[in-house]
């Protein structure tokens, strides 16, 4: 072997976690199942290889998730909760189509993530095994960005900007045509404007959209 190659640190072996790990060890079981699942799928992937990854043991990831069920269902919630935040944020504009253009432009990026992306590719293919983890799913991010845009929309309907007498049904509409053509090309890989020009997407379908809702929807 010569000098250049680098030396890999052996696997520690399986068994009680030292107690300075003993803290980390839960995100470091997510960690190491988030990398498992997204890569492989959810049939492909064992508790025995997310316990190994990082030197534990399978009665460890039973009795801090449960089963490979709900440590699965633990990191599809880590992986939504940590873009839960920007939508208690404020989406700051003059006018109306000022403010749900920076709703669309704030959201696509989110929904575009790789491990997003991956998430929702391992999901689809597991939905009819688990659709408790679909249901999980949806209520963390597709019903929490509704219920955000509704709010929106309805505070914009009380101003009168806009003729909206059911506010979580045009929520669903403007949704679907910010994110359903650019999700489903992120899915087959392929580019598109929604994630290449973010704004200008955004800014499209909230046009065609307020288009319909100054006429009532």
């Amino acid at each position: 072997m010569s000098a250049a190659t680098p030396m890999l640190p052996p696997r520690r072996r399986a068994g009680r976690p030292p107690a300075a790990l003993a803290a980390r060890l839960p995100a470091m079981l997510l960690d190491a199942a988030e990398t498992r699942f997204l890569a492989q799928g959810y049939g492909a992937t064992s508790v025995e290889q997310i316990a190994l990854d990082v030197g534990a043991t399978k009665r460890t990831i039973y009795a801090k998730f449960g089963d490979k069920a709900g440590l699965f269902s633990a990191m599809a919630k880590r992986i939504v909760e940590r873009r839960r935040a920007w939508l208690s944020g404020e989406f700051p504009g003059a006018t109306v189509d000022e403010r749900l253009t920076n709703f669309g432009i704030q959201l696509l990026p989110l929904a575009l993530a790789s491990d997003v992306l991956s998430l929702h590719r391992v999901i689809v293919a597991e939905a009819h095994r688990f659709p408790e983890i679909v249901l999980l799913v949806d209520e963390l991010a597709a019903r929490g960005v509704r219920r955000r845009l509704a709010e929106i929309i309805a505070a914009e309907a009380t101003k009168g900007s806009l003729a909206v007498p059911d506010p979580g049904l045009a929520a669903d509409l403007l949704i679907g045509m910010i994110l359903n053509a650019a999700v489903h090309n992120g899915l087959l890989g392929r580019s598109s404007i929604a994630a290449t020009h973010p704004a200008r997407w955004a800014r499209a379908a909230v046009s065609v959209f307020l288009d319909g809702c100054r006429r009532g929807l």
